[in-house]
């Protein structure tokens, strides 16, 4: 029995150009599609912190709308990063960080405004140390605002371990 299609070499070269182009294709196309689909799992992340945080704060408002007095509902954590970082690094970075804040803070929610120490709430989030992806980050307060939402105000610092 003879093998006639392995001595034709010009079969041969259009085969392994196929399998090169599909190869380098499919390559191409696993960098397009992966960072399109970093993006939707950025996205949805956040999305999902969002949602929990307006269910969390439509339920507070709700009980306060019960009582008629002024309590917490909601902590707003505002970011900012002292260092150069990438997009990508800043909104990792930003939702992890928010997410430490809301949970540090998570106690204040549904208390009365006019009863909290003002002065114990910065010092919950102060010189704190969070590591995300393998990085360090030292958050800094530089304000809060306390009304039924708590804004703090932080200044994010890249720290060196």
């Amino acid at each position: 029995m003879k093998v006639y299609f392995l001595k034709n070499s010009s079969f041969l070269k259009a085969g392994a150009i196929f399998i090169i182009g599909v190869i380098i294709g499919a390559a191409a196309l696993n960098a397009v599609i992966g960072k399109k689909l970093d993006e939707l799992y950025r996205e949805n992340t956040e999305l999902k912190e969002d949602l929990s945080a307006t269910k969390s704060e439509l339920e507070e408002v709700q009980t306060s709308l019960k009582k008629r007095r002024y309590t917490v509902v909601s902590i707003d954590p505002v970011i900012t990063f002292k260092d150069e970082l990438t997009e990508y690094e800043k909104e990792t970075a930003t939702l992890e960080i928010q997410k430490n804040i809301k949970e540090m803070l998570k106690n204040l929610i549904g208390k009365e405004v006019g009863k909290l120490n003002y002065f114990l709430i910065p010092t919950v989030v102060d010189n704190r140390v969070i590591e995300i992806d393998g990085k360090s980050y030292k958050i800094k307060v530089s304000m809060v605002v306390v009304t039924q939402k708590i804004i703090i105000y932080t200044d994010v610092k890249l720290t060196t371990t």
